[in-house]
C-alpha cells in the first residue's frame, strides 16, 4: 500500500503539470516514444495517452546516431573470441581476394549440416528456405576471400546479393565469419534484418560456399583422386538385323486412322520437359511411408473443405427431413448411407468366412442401399374419395370397411 501511496503522490504534480501543455506539446511526448496518435485526437484523449505513458515509464526513442553506435558496439562485440582476441570488423580490412576461380580454392570445408545447425541456433530456418530461392536465381555475386593471417583459425567471405524482388534496387552486401574447420562463427548483412545474423541473404552466400565445397571444387589437384590412366568399358552395341527381317510399311495418303485424331482436351500448352513427372518409384515409397500409407488423404485436404457443414445448414436439414420416410429430402441424404435399420442386413449377406452367401440379394441390397430402385408413390386418398368410389360402386354400402382403409393409409 505504500507503494502505491507514493506513486500516486509523484503522479499527482505530473497530472496538474501536463493539464496546461497545449496539444503541440502533448504529441511531441507521444511521438518521443513512439505511440501511435490517430486521426485528429482530441486533447482529452492526449492527455489520458501521456498519463499512462507516464505511469508505463516508456523509454524514449533512441536517436540515429544512438542506434549507429549500439550496432557498431554490437558488431565488434560478436567478433570477439572466447579468448579475448578481437577480430577486425570485415570492411576495416583493406586486401580481399576477388577472382572467383581463387576464391572457390580457399573456401573452408563449410557442409549443409553445419548451415543447418546455424539456422537453428538463429531460429531463422525460415530464412535458409528463401535463401534457397535467391542463391538458385543467381542473386550472389562478387563474392570476395580474406583468410585473416595463419595464426588465426577464422576467415572472412563477403559478397552482395540483388534483392529478391527490387532487383534493380541497391545490392545488399552481406558477410560471413568462417571457422577454418567449416563450422559458422557469426554473420551480418545491411539489410534490414541483417543485423540479426540470420536473413536471407547471408544464408544465400553460405549456400554458395555448401555447393562448391560440395563439388569439390575447393580442392587441389592433389587431393583429387587421378583421372588419367583409368581404363574405359566398351559400350554393347545391339546385334545388326538382317535386312530382309525389317519390314517397312509405306504411307498411304488414303488411309485414314481415327487413332490419329486427338482431343483438344488432351492439349496441354506447358513445356516438354514440365510434362514429365519427377515422381519416382522410391519416391512414393517415400510418402507411403511417411504417411503410413495414408497418402492419398493429402490430396483431399485442398478440398476437405466442400465436404464440411456449417451448423446453420445442420440445422436446416434437421428442420427439413425432421418427418424422416415421409420426406423426400431425407431419402435423398440417406443414398449410399448404411444406418444402424439396414446394417443387421449387410451383415446377414456373409457367411462365417466372410464370403457373400447370394450375390443377387447382395446387388439387391446394394441397389436399395444406393436408390437404384425407385420407391413406389400413390396419390394421397381423402375421405371424400372414399364417399365418391362407394357412390360409384352400387353394390357397396359398408363405409366402416372403407374408413378402416381410409385410417390405415393417413397413419
Amino acid at each position: 500500500m505504500s507503494d502505491s501511496s507514493s506513486d500516486n503522490e509523484k503522479i499527482k504534480p505530473f497530472m496538474d503539470e501536463i493539464k496546461n501543455w497545449n496539444v503541440v506539446k502533448l504529441k511531441e511526448f507521444l511521438q518521443a516514444r513512439s505511440i501511435p496518435l490517430g486521426e485528429n485526437p482530441s486533447k482529452k484523449k492526449l492527455l489520458k495517452n501521456v498519463y499512462y505513458a507516464n505511469k508505463l515509464k516508456l523509454p524514449l526513442n533512441k536517436t540515429v546516431q544512438q542506434e549507429t553506435e549500439e550496432i557498431k558496439s554490437r558488431s565488434l562485440q560478436k567478433l570477439k573470441l572466447k579468448s579475448g582476441v578481437q577480430l577486425p570488423h570485415p570492411f576495416e580490412i583493406g586486401y580481399w581476394v576477388l577472382e572467383k576461380e581463387v576464391v572457390i580454392k580457399f573456401l573452408p570445408t563449410t557442409d549443409y549440416l553445419d548451415i543447418e545447425t546455424y539456422s537453428f541456433l538463429t531460429h531463422s530456418s525460415k530464412a535458409l528456405k528463401e535463401g534457397h530461392s535467391l542463391y538458385s536465381s543467381g542473386h550472389v555475386t562478387s563474392v570476395a576471400f580474406n583468410s585473416l593471417s595463419d595464426a588465426v583459425n577464422f576467415c572472412y567471405l563477403k559478397g552482395t546479393v540483388v534483392p529478391q524482388t527490387r532487383i534493380n534496387d541497391e545490392e545488399y552486401e552481406s558477410w560471413v565469419c568462417l571457422n577454418k574447420n567449416g563450422s559458422i562463427f557469426t554473420a551480418e548483412c545491411n539489410c534490414v534484418a541483417g543485423y540479426g545474423e540470420s536473413c536471407k541473404h547471408i544464408f544465400a552466400l553460405l549456400l554458395f560456399v555448401e555447393e562448391h565445397v560440395r563439388l569439390g571444387d575447393n580442392l587441389t589437384c592433389t587431393s583429387v583422386k587421378q583421372k588419367w590412366g583409368t581404363k574405359t568399358q566398351k559400350r554393347k552395341l545391339h546385334e545388326a538385323d538382317i535386312f530382309q527381317n525389317i519390314s517397312i510399311k509405306k504411307v498411304k495418303s488414303s488411309l485414314e486412322n481415327s487413332n490419329l485424331k486427338l482431343s483438344r482436351f488432351l492439349y496441354d500448352p506447358r513445356p516438354y520437359y514440365l510434362k514429365q513427372s519427377e515422381f519416382t518409384k522410391e519416391d512414393w515409397e517415400a510418402v507411403a511411408e511417411a504417411t503410413d500409407g495414408k497418402c492419398a488423404v493429402i490430396c483431399l485436404k485442398p478440398n476437405i473443405q466442400t465436404f464440411s457443414i456449417t451448423p446453420s445448414q445442420a440445422e436446416l436439414i434437421k428442420e427439413a427431413t425432421i418427418s424422416q420416410s415421409k420426406s423426400l429430402l431425407w431419402k435423398s441424404y440417406r443414398v449410399g448411407t448404411i444406418s444402424s435399420s439396414i446394417a443387421h442386413a449387410v451383415i446377414a449377406k456373409f457367411d462365417v468366412d466372410l464370403k457373400v452367401k447370394n450375390k443377387k440379394a447382395a446387388f439387391n441390397l446394394c441397389a436399395q442401399i444406393l436408390c437404384y430402385k425407385n420407391n413406389a408413390k400413390s396419390k394421397k386418398v381423402t375421405l371424400k374419395d372414399l364417399h365418391n368410389l362407394a357412390a360409384k360402386q352400387k353394390g357397396t354400402t359398408d363405409l366402416k370397411s372403407l374408413f378402416a382403409v381410409f385410417q390405415e393409409c393417413n397413419g
